[in-house]
């Protein structure tokens, strides 16, 4: 249960199916007897769920800015980024604006809210003062809110997210030359006679290839991030479901699926060295208005036949964790009947 109140009600409501062994009314945790029934477990788990719903309106889960999970992190263990947004969103509804100062990855978001009622009584918390009108409170934290949604749009806008740079322009009050002052080309070439070596055309090539960089950069940060969110919730998950199993007497299911995926991301082919690239794969960011290139256009842009296919081996591989794959005209069927047969059915659970 969420709160040891909580778990304290439901023990005095099916006292009778209580163990007298394993249940300890000091803790949150209720211990049943093994032959509990249905309708009694139930009610424990739809309390459970509805004290959970109650608490996760009060604040709930608030975007990180990069400099926050940098500040809270690693994200390891029993500190994970969920936690984390649910904390802040805590220490917010408190009206506690610098939550990270008294965030602590031991403790449990519930354990937060002790925690973030302190620090708004204490004057050192930077606390939202409580002699401020509800407008002023208010107007406040969303001050909070913006500053960790502009510090965000930052690190993106940085990273060549268009969208962000638009976003700190109409959003957090950023003029023209600032966003422009966040795009500059992060290459080391500060000899002006070097850059005068460069064509136009070669400047503006650079010019996209740097933003084509940033941008996918930006996207694998917000992946792995991501990544390690989502197994993290299907660990849980998953011990959940046997978790119940073995109430009811059933052996408990190994999620053959999640170990699957895992292995995969495991088994990603190791970065290439970068001097590897030649002159045409240069082209691909050259904007050539005679042979009607446009930005970018990858999929337009003229290449020989045995670069592009050595590009597609390069791209299936990436996509599908494996670095031997050679045969190019392999295509989406086998891929997806391939994938079958590494999924895991149960007859009760569907594809775990």
């Amino acid at each position: 249960m969420g709160s040891k109140d909580a778990a304290d009600r439901l023990r005095d409501e099916h006292s009778d199916w209580l163990c007298p062994i394993d249940d300890d009314r000091r803790t949150k945790t209720v211990a049943f007897v093994s032959d509990v029934p249905d309708d009694v477990l139930d009610d424990a788990v739809g309390h459970a769920a509805e004290e959970r719903s109650e608490r996760s309106e009060g604040g709930g889960q608030v975007p990180l800015s990069d400099s926050e999970k940098q500040r809270v992190g690693p994200f390891t263990g029993s500190n994970n980024v969920m936690k984390a947004r649910a904390a802040k969103g805590v220490f917010l509804d408190a009206g506690v604006d610098d939550w990270t100062s008294w965030y602590d990855p031991e403790l449990s978001v519930d354990e937060h809210r002790e925690v973030a009622e302190r620090a708004a009584r204490e004057d050192g918390g930077r606390r939202l003062d409580a002699g401020d009108d509800v407008d002023d409170q208010l107007a406040r934290a969303q001050k909070a809110a913006d500053a960790g949604e502009c510090d965000h749009a930052r690190d993106h806008c940085e990273h060549g997210d268009p969208d962000a740079c638009e976003f700190l322009k109409d959003s957090c009050g950023y003029a023209d030359d600032e966003v422009a002052s966040l795009l500059e080309d992060d290459r080391d070439v500060d000899d002006a006679s070097e850059q005068d070596t460069l064509t136009g055309q070669e400047q503006g090539a650079l010019s996209r290839a740097w933003s084509g960089y940033k941008s996918a950069i930006s996207d694998l940060d917000d992946a792995v991030d991501t990544v390690r969110e989502q197994r993290a919730n299907a660990e849980r998950a998953f011990s959940a479901i046997n978790a119940i199993r073995r109430r009811h007497g059933q052996e408990p299911l190994h999620p053959e699926r999640l170990h699957e995926l895992v292995d995969d991301l495991a088994h990603l082919p190791e970065l290439t060295t970068l001097d590897e690239f030649d002159d045409h794969d240069a082209g691909e960011f050259v904007d050539d208005r005679d042979d009607g290139q446009t930005d970018l256009d990858v999929e337009t842009d003229v290449r020989h036949a045995q670069g592009q296919e050595a590009r597609a081996d390069v791209e299936a591989a990436t996509e599908f964790g494996v670095d031997d794959r050679s045969d190019a005209s392999r295509g989406v069927e086998n891929d997806e009947e391939a994938t079958e047969q590494r999924q895991f059915r149960d007859a009760a659970q569907g594809t775990l």
